[in-house]
């Protein structure tokens, strides 16, 4: 039965409000467009957890939390029909017109009604330094006010936390420059990473993190 309801058409979509949500896990927005792409005429996609799973060579748990965050920013809607067939709609029309993307947030951010700019830029600087060892005296004058304006500070955290525990960055670590650190573009990718790794294994405390991020590292 699985057979004849996993036929996905050539293309799927994303529209800009998923793609642009910072609460939602980069797996978790390509999930939505192999979702979009297995609908049927109805609007509905019938594939299991364990047909994504094998689709992507994780394990159906992680599918699950992947639909779960889909489902609580109501971008899909799932529900069970006789015979236990579990049926995925998708709630947020996918041609629907967007918003704002991601980085033209401000009015949603109040980060800098709340604080001073010139705190903020003090915080931003300590974090920078204390997560990757470094010892920056300035941050840069294009990309601060964008990046802030964009990007809570603890979003900032999580992102340069999933940066420096990645393979190829951490190696790399001392040698970027504090443009590259805090640019909104780098952000923005770490912070889905984080939120997606990091972020989601809800065992593993903060310390424990920043110890682990210490050894890839070398100790610093």
């Amino acid at each position: 039965m699985e057979n004849s309801l996993e036929r996905p058409t050539y293309y799927g979509v994303m529209p800009a409000d998923v793609r642009y949500d910072p609460d939602i896990s980069a797996s978790a927005k390509i999930l939505f467009v192999e979702i979009t792409a297995l609908c049927n005429m109805t609007g509905m996609c019938w594939a299991t957890n364990k047909y994504f799973a094998k689709l992507y060579g994780v394990q159906p748990t992680r599918i699950s939390v992947w639909v779960k965050q889909l489902e609580a920013k109501g971008f899909i809607s799932t529900r069970v029909i006789d015979g236990g067939l579990r049926g995925i709609d998708i709630t947020k029309d996918p041609y629907a017109k967007a918003e704002a993307p991601l980085l033209q947030k401000q009015k949603h951010n109040t980060n800098t009604n709340n604080k001073s700019f010139v705190e903020l830029q003090k915080s931003l600087l300590a974090l920078v330094n204390e997560i990757t060892g470094r010892s920056f005296r300035t941050l840069p004058e294009r990309g601060t006010k964008k990046t802030l304006d964009a990007f809570t500070l603890e979003e900032i955290k999580l992102a340069l936390r999933a940066l420096v525990a990645d393979d190829w960055h951490s190696e790399r670590v001392k040698e970027f420059k504090i443009d590259y650190l805090i640019r909104a573009t780098t952000i923005d990718k770490f912070l889905a990473i984080g939120k997606d790794t990091l972020g989601s294994k809800q065992s593993v405390t903060i310390e424990n993190q920043d110890e682990m991020v210490r050894r890839r590292m070398g100790g610093v």
